[in-house]
């Protein structure tokens, strides 16, 4: 499931179905005059001066290639009347088609100032050196303080402890309860404080398997995997991201847990049932009241909304040591050969900062923004139901980023490896310590080829 929306994603495609209908392909700014949000308060000054020579920025960008071009150019418009003196030409292109492009234009040493990314591609252009390190201009920018985006998310762009990128919004992973099933039978509803224990101590009074009803589901494959050892203390790569660690104890304690939830404990389905191996039929069973807590994306909670019919919330994830959530973003970053670093950095800034771009992504866009300021987030964290939906935005405090360690073009090979062994060890064909023993090997011969 994760990894189909990376395969969308990892663009605000939250498939709209996160925060509001889809289909709109122009901007909502009713009771928005001047293209100021209503809730969002003053907006903070970025004009240039206008004695500064006129300068055009360069930008390419994959989100909004989903029917909303106007919407991004009512965008553009916006920054250009707050900064006069710089023009923006934007290219949107599709998610099949844009890393080819921008791959192409960068060989040909064609100029671009500023281009969208994800994180696993950040971290290839980040490691080849085309981005412009941002350090420089937050620091001479008296405007901005990384305070102003979440820390999960900001950090997120760092490469080597230096800022290549700025996060403009994100999606990630939560867990959905069926309030229902926890009402007949008596147990108290999750909590953010929740352990391991405290999930399976519910799940044990909300099963039964005879009837197929189970009290937890959780994904098991290489996106779930990596979330689930972070949240036990575990990690694909050491902190310098030069080891590979996936056979530590913590990893192999981790994924016993995922293992023993089906086997030991049977509080949730068989691992090579339905529930996991058939797209999407874990989220209908949940909607069918077949399933009382389960893990799913942020932007299901309207099809969830749609389709169920009990009362459900969500709330961030039990861990064990730590809490750590799947949290997949966009950002924009600056190219190392634009010449005009300074007006790239405002449109950056305006992006992912700006309380008319973060109502336009909010509202319109169907975009998680990245920013602090509670106020600006209002009308997403008070509407109802679910009642705590304000949970959707603590993933960015727990951000766990794909583990792409000194190997980022090889992700998919090595997610690959990760879920052969998860198979092994979940089929009983090896110990969970020998898997992970096994994936070690193979990912460290990944490192050498």
């Amino acid at each position: 499931m994760f990894k189909k929306f990376i395969a969308l994603f990892l663009v605000v495609m939250l498939a709209l179905s996160l925060l509001t209908a889809c289909g709109q392909t122009t901007a909502n700014t009713s009771g928005n005059p001047e293209t100021s949000a209503s809730s969002a308060g003053d907006q903070p000054e970025t004009s240039q001066p206008a004695s500064q020579e006129p300068v055009t920025i360069k930008y390419y960008r994959f989100n909004g290639a989903n029917g909303h071009e106007q919407d991004l150019q009512v965008l553009m418009d916006d920054f250009e009347k707050k900064n006069p003196g710089i023009t923006v030409e934007m290219e949107i292109y599709s998610w099949n088609d844009y890393f080819t492009k921008l791959k192409t234009v960068l060989n040909a040493g064609d100029t671009i100032d500023v281009f969208e990314t994800n994180y696993e591609n950040f971290y290839t252009y980040a490691m080849n050196d085309i981005l412009l390190n941002l350090d420089p201009l937050v620091t001479a920018d008296p405007e901005f303080k990384p305070e102003m985006i979440k820390k999960g998310a900001y950090d997120s762009y760092t490469y080597n402890d230096q800022l290549y990128g700025l996060c403009t919004d994100f999606s990630g992973v939560l867990m959905y309860y069926n309030k229902d099933l926890f009402d007949a039978k008596g147990v108290d509803y999750p909590t953010a404080d929740w352990t391991w224990q405290d999930e399976l101590a519910a799940a044990q009074k909300l099963s039964d398997p005879a009837n197929d009803v189970w009290g937890t589901m959780a994904p098991y494959q290489a996106y779930e995997f990596y979330k689930t050892i972070a949240q036990n203390g575990g990690s694909v790569w050491s902190a310098d991201n030069k080891t590979c660690t996936i056979n530590s104890k913590e990893v192999v304690d981790a994924v016993q847990w995922m293992i023993d939830k089906s086997i030991k404990y049977q509080v949730q389905p068989d691992l090579f049932s339905p529930y996991f191996k058939t797209p999407d039929y874990d989220t209908k069973a949940f909607q069918q009241g077949k399933i009382a807590m389960i893990r799913g994306g942020s932007w299901k909670m309207e099809e969830n909304l749609k389709e169920c019919p009990f009362a459900f919330d969500v709330v961030v994830e039990p861990g064990n040591t730590a809490k750590a959530h799947n949290f997949f973003s966009n950002a924009n970053v600056i190219t190392k050969t634009s010449k005009n670093p300074e007006a790239a950095w405002k449109l950056l800034k305006y992006l992912s900062t700006d309380n008319f771009s973060v109502y336009m992504h909010l509202n319109t866009l169907g975009a998680l923004p990245v920013v602090n300021d509670e106020s600006i987030l209002k009308p997403f964290t008070e509407k109802t139901p679910p009642e705590n939906r304000e949970a959707v935005l603590d993933i960015a405090t727990y951000a766990v980023n794909v583990p792409l360690g000194p190997i980022p073009d090889k992700w998919g090979q090595v997610s690959k490896i990760i879920g052969d062994q998860l198979d092994k060890a979940a089929a009983g064909k090896m110990s969970v310590q020998q898997a992970m023993d096994e994936a070690k090997v193979a990912i460290e011969a990944l490192i050498e080829s």
